[in-house]
């Protein structure tokens, strides 16, 4: 039997393509005649050495988010284009461009393809290619161009389902509700090797993610710092860490803490992190693409959201080894039931509900979750 080619198309963000790992062994697992190629659109990313318009699709970036899904036996092959870039070119050469991911999507003749966000651009990618079966969500825009459309929707199902929901729409039947990442034997080591420098051989450290997206996703670093305070007072090794991104609010924290405070920047690898992540005691972050990555390698998380926004990106089962804390009291500046992640005036970080965490209700869940088996 002739394989089935089958084309994903996807957002680059960290936690998008983690909450996408199920829905690819399901696809892998339930469809094993399939061959699954995936198609990252990256909205911002490391800048490549040849011209992007000569080279829109290319073979993922190991150094960057592409690497969740690099080292996955349910996929095939992994692939990229830089939207941020293509976007960057003017007259001919973004046509150019922007037809150069049309002639590549065509010349892979896939049978099916599966839009795993309910945009324009998959939709019309989808359609152009020529494939037989096309699946996207019902309710959006150009669902004319598809011709499965299941009446599905992430703030109704959580993104790992809605993932999921998708696969079943292509034929595969079954459940997959694990997240996956294949941390290398070399991160491992040098994780090792890092925590062991950094903290002592033992115990295990508390490992803070302090960083996200967006500002206003971010507990304040003060409340950060307090906690760090706490947490020594207990004699409980705590090892700060982050990306490029995340030094601006890695350093707010240190230099408010009492005490010298390790710090790690993994500089954008993926792997370091899930390796310092595999070899933590507890990982503690916001809502965050590092707190899913925290959860595919299996460590214990603990994860400060917004009100109403656990909805969508809440998609594990509460346990003692996985927990969030979010703010409950009323909002007096956000539509009811709706977060419009407002920083309050005068601030950097945190939107209102988020600034409803305490310091103490994070010490008590932290406390808990060390001492639980």
């Amino acid at each position: 039997m002739t394989p089935r080619n089958i084309l994903v198309l996807a957002e680059g963000q960290l936690g998008d393509l983690l909450l996408l790992t199920p829905a690819l062994r399901l696809i892998k697992d339930g469809l094993p005649d399939s061959r699954i190629t995936v198609l990252i659109l990256q909205r911002r990313g490391r800048q490549r050495q040849e011209p992007e318009e000569a080279d829109p699709v290319h073979d993922a970036d190991p150094q960057g988010t592409a690497a969740v899904l690099l080292g996955s036996s349910a996929v095939d092959r992994v692939v990229e284009f830089q939207r941020h870039l293509l976007k960057s070119l003017k007259g001919i050469e973004r046509v150019r461009g922007e037809s150069g991911v049309v002639r590549w999507v065509r010349s892979q003749k896939f049978d099916q393809i599966l839009c795993t966000f309910p945009e324009d651009r998959f939709a019309m990618l989808a359609y152009m290619s020529g494939a037989k079966i096309r699946v996207g969500q019902r309710q959006q825009r150009l669902r004319w161009l598809l011709n499965r459309t299941p009446d599905i929707q992430k703030s109704e199902t959580g993104v790992l389902e809605y993932y999921c929901g998708l696969a079943r729409a292509l034929g595969a039947e079954g459940e997959s509700p694990r997240t996956e990442f294949a941390v290398s034997p070399e991160a491992m080591q040098w994780a090792r090797e890092c925590i062991a420098l950094q903290c002592g051989e033992e115990p295990a450290p508390v490992v803070i993610h302090p960083g996200a997206s967006g500002d206003y996703k971010i507990w304040p670093p003060e409340r950060f710092a307090a906690l760090v305070d706490r947490l020594h007072e207990k004699d409980v090794p705590v090892l700060l860490c982050g990306g490029e991104g995340d030094r601006d609010v890695v350093q707010k924290i240190r230099s408010r803490v009492h005490r010298a405070l390790p710090v790690v920047i993994t500089e954008g690898s993926l792997q370091r992190l899930a390796g310092v992540f595999a070899q933590s005691a507890l990982v503690v972050s916001n809502d965050s693409g590092p707190r899913h990555l925290a959860i595919a390698v299996g460590a214990k998380t603990l994860a400060f959201f917004r009100q109403y926004h656990d909805r969508e990106w809440n998609v594990y089962p509460e346990t003692g080894d996985c927990r969030i804390l979010r703010g409950r009291d009323t909002c007096k500046t956000c539509p009811a039931g709706l977060c419009a992640d407002r920083v309050p005036p005068g601030e950097q970080f945190g939107s209102h509900c988020v600034r409803m965490i305490t310091v103490d209700q994070a010490v008590t869940a932290i406390h808990t979750m060390l001492t639980s088996s």
